[in-house]
């Protein structure tokens, strides 16, 4: 990878980060970098995909769907 290969991912890490502090899921941060999720596409995330590929609990499933709704209030 060039720099600005890894720039860029940089950038797209900091900025889901960002985005997942502000809505108090944080802590699932690592999950959902490791499965390349990135910001245009966090909130779009149907159940197979948080079962199937991010494999959340049911407990951090309500915490993301609590947060889903925050974000959108926030519109």
């Amino acid at each position: 990878m060039n720099s600005t290969s890894n720039s860029t991912a940089d950038d797209e890490h900091a900025a889901l980060k960002k985005v997942m502090e502000s809505t108090g899921i944080l802590k699932r941060y690592e999950k959902f970098r490791d499965a390349q999720i990135t910001v245009d596409i966090i909130w779009k995330l149907d159940d197979s995909i948080l079962n199937d590929e991010l494999k959340l609990s049911g407990i951090e499933k309500l915490k993301y769907s609590t947060a889903k709704e925050k974000h959108q209030s926030e519109k």
